[in-house]
């Protein structure tokens, strides 16, 4: 506190005015100087004010004020109400004098101070504290400001640090995920090279057996051009002694003239009768050796003949050859073609040599009438086997030109192993082949992977991937599952379904990555009997499955059910849906998710087709009915404006249309005379709806394709003459071809033991009866 003056004045009020005064002041801290330096009057006029000696003027006392107010006006509207009476009262003309003025120093003074007035300078430093109080929370408020303003900015950089790790992370998985393309890439290439190594390893033992059975087939020519140079001089030697015999018949002797010609007449009769029996049987054993020459020639050549037209028309009897391999009939095909090919490059001599030989043996095995008959032919007589001879010859010509162009393919489908059979070279659209029969189809979303599934009754199953583009499989397939009877890929293409299992089998469906071709979790386990269909929802959150095989009639495990299952979390969504009248033979979701339509029947029964809404798992109106026999197929139209059912067993099918908004049939149904309609499938798009439908009449199935618009026919059906039996069809993405699976009938290019599936890419271009405008 300031050091005062002692109080001087003879007026009491006056005093009292001071001291309210210096008690301001100490409460704000206010001292002379500091007053002096906010307020327009000197140190001394402001000690003179607060010691008493006078009244000061108002002006005075509000610039005092005003200063220890500071800017706080309410402050200052108290003070002011407080001083003015004090003021008023210290007026000379009402102020009370003190009997004695006497001087009063600042102790004392604090005592002549009227408790009132103490009371309410008590009461103005609570408020000076308080309002100090309040400047501090004030200031405290700004620093919380100013603290959260920093807090905020600090969570944005936060915020923006976290998106920046976020990225990275996500850069980072992508580089791992990348990094492990590229590793399953590579451990792709090197299964690859290890399969190409072997087959080149493969590749080079047939060729040392090629060039083996080359020397075989050399030395076995060689063999024949001896035998066949022994034989032409044993003819010779026939024909000399031939020209011994007429020699000695026309010589001269002492006979007549008539009886000379009779001796001519009967030597041209029955040269033998001339002969005697020494060389009678001398020329008996001349013609007997060369027989058996120009039999070993004729059999050597019918067995080329027969191996180079195995196959053919003619010879449908030799055609099946159910216990040999590929491998074995091109070896034997390369044996005959070097047989051949080393005949042709040794020169025509041999062949033209061996036809005149056999033309020689053809015209009789008796007697020596026909080495005679060319002795003694006269001018403008011909050689009676010279046409046929002729004819030999150009027999061998077309064989050997059959021979060098199977021996090119032969040799083409050899030299690029694993990119080209020879199959392939008979047939362009033959895809690939399986070990047992195709079963089920799927292309992925983008186009670039085909899945084909194939097993056949109780048999192992598998999954091989082929890119359509290149037409080459992709990786190892996916085996260690059951017979598989459905494929499907999610809408991302990130997920593969397998829907399998065999007569006597509990279903199953298992997911696995198309990418690194590995399974996902275990299997999807719940049906009692063989999953027969498998489909994706369009957003690709739901997958459903059908079940059942109508050939058992075991209560406890038929299972006649369509289940929902959750991809992502591998469980099953809700109960399964049930009430279907026999086996679950196909299932589709709408292009919209919001319809599921599931087909089914047995054989002999009529079948049904009953739509489900998925989100409530509650059928939607009544079945669609009136197909004929077992439903085998569903299908909706890429615009979901269209709903195909193919139906049908051994006798006959048919393929009706539905509208699934009004659940009405569009048109009468699409009969087929032939056999069931064992699937269908829309083009992406709608413009072509194709369906198999059997044909038991020849043996083989085909692939018809319709217009949905005009239920019109789109060219002639497709019934390649190496496929007995299709099973599954799907649409490529751009529309313009179509990829077929089943099982292959018997022909030249098939093996019963390893070649039972056959995938077919066909292109639209070349469908039967003209090209499919696209």
């Amino acid at each position: 506190m300031a050091k005062w003056g002692p109080l001087r004045g003879r007026y009491v009020q006056t005093r009292e005015l001071a001291m309210t005064l210096r008690a301001i002041a100490d409460q704000q801290r206010q001292s002379v100087r500091g007053l002096a330096e906010k307020i327009p009057y000197g140190r001394s006029v402001i000690s003179a004010h607060l010691n008493g000696a006078r009244r000061p003027e108002w002006a005075f006392v509000e610039a005092f004020l005003a200063a220890c107010a500071g800017r706080d006006g309410q402050a200052l509207q108290l003070l002011r109400a407080k001083v003015r009476p004090l003021w008023e009262a210290a007026d000379p003309a009402v102020a009370t004098v003190l009997d004695e003025p006497v001087e009063v120093d600042e102790e004392q003074a604090g005592e002549l101070v009227p408790a009132s007035v103490r009371q309410w300078v008590t009461m103005l430093a609570e408020v000076a504290g308080k309002q100090q109080m309040l400047a501090r929370a004030q200031l405290a408020v700004t620093r919380h400001q100013a603290l959260s303003a920093g807090l905020l900015e600090m969570l944005g950089r936060l915020a923006q640090a976290v998106a920046d790790l976020t990225q990275e992370r996500d850069e980072l998985r992508a580089e791992r995920d990348t990094l492990l393309r590229a590793q399953h890439q590579r451990m792709g290439l090197e299964g690859e090279l290890a399969r190409i190594r072997q087959e080149l390893l493969e590749t080079q033992e047939r060729l040392e057996l090629a060039e083996e059975l080359y020397e075989q087939t050399s030395r076995r020519l060689d063999q024949a051009e001896r035998q066949r140079a022994q034989a032409e001089r044993l003819k010779q030697q026939a024909f000399a002694q031939l020209r011994s015999v007429l020699r000695a018949a026309d010589a001269p002797s002492g006979l007549s003239a008539a009886g000379t010609s009779s001796v001519r007449v009967a030597a041209e009769d029955d040269a033998a009768d001339l002969m005697g029996e020494g060389e009678q049987q001398a020329t008996a054993e001349v013609l007997s050796r060369l027989d058996h020459v120009l039999a070993g020639e004729a059999a050597t050549l019918q067995g080329l003949r027969h191996d180079l037209t195995i196959g053919s028309p003619e010879r449908d009897a030799d055609a099946a050859l159910p216990g040999r391999s590929d491998d074995a009939r091109a070896d034997t095909v390369l044996a005959n073609t070097a047989a051949d090919t080393a005949g042709h490059m040794a020169g025509h001599t041999a062949f033209a040599d061996a036809d005149t030989v056999s033309a020689s043996a053809d015209t009789g095995r008796t007697g020596v009438a026909a080495p005679s008959s060319e002795l003694v032919a006269g001018p403008g007589e011909q050689w009676g086997s010279a046409q046929p001879a002729t004819l030999t010859r150009q027999r061998s010509s077309d064989t050997r030109r059959l021979t060098l162009l199977l021996s090119a393919l032969v040799l083409l489908a050899a030299a690029v192993p694993g990119t080209l059979t020879i199959r392939q070279l008979y047939d362009p659209a033959v895809l690939g082949w399986t070990p047992d029969a195709v079963t089920a189809v799927a292309l992925s979303p983008d186009g670039k992977l085909l899945a084909v599934g194939s097993g056949d009754y109780d048999n192992q199953g598998q999954v091989q991937f082929w890119d359509p583009a290149t037409r080459q499989p992709v990786g190892d397939p996916l085996t260690g599952t059951q017979p598989v009877n459905a494929v499907a890929f999610s809408p991302d293409g990130k997920l593969l379904a397998v829907g399998s299992g065999g007569s006597d089998d509990q279903g199953q469906v298992r997911l696995w990555d198309p990418a690194t071709r590995r399974p996902i979790g275990d299997p999807l386990t719940g049906h009692n009997q063989k999953v027969n269909a498998v489909a994706f929802s369009p957003d690709g959150k739901l997958l459903a499955s059908g079940s059942g095989n109508s050939f058992v009639d075991d209560a406890d495990i038929i299972d006649f059910s369509v289940r929902l299952w959750d991809p992502a979390t591998r469980q099953p969504v809700g109960d399964p849906l049930t009430g279907h009248n026999r086996q679950v033979e196909a299932v589709a979701f709408s292009p919209d998710g919001k319809l599921l339509a599931v087909g089914s029947g047995g054989y002999h029964d009529q079948g049904q087709v009953r739509l489900w809404d998925p989100a409530t798992r509650r059928p939607v109106g009544d079945p669609l009915t009136g197909h004929h026999q077992q439903v085998n197929a569903v299908a909706f139209s890429p615009d979901g404006k269209l709903l195909a059912v193919g139906s049908g067993d051994y006798d006959q099918g048919q393929v009706q249309l539905w509208d699934p908004a009004t659940r009405q049939p569009i048109g009468g149904p699409l009969n087929s005379q032939e056999g069931g309609v064992e699937a269908v499938a829309f083009s992406p798009d709608s413009e072509l709806l194709a369906m198999i439908t059997g044909n038991y009449a020849n043996g083989n199935d085909e692939v018809r394709l319709l217009d949905p618009a005009t239920r019109q026919p789109v060219g002639d059906p497709l019934n390649p003459d190496n496929t007995g039996d299709f099973t599954a069809v799907v649409f490529t993405t751009d529309s313009k071809a179509l990829v077929c699976g089943g099982w292959p009938a018997d022909s030249l290019f098939r093996s019963s033991n390893d070649d039972s599936g056959i995938v077919r890419l066909e292109d639209l271009d070349n469908w039967p009866g003209g090209a499919v405008p696209r």
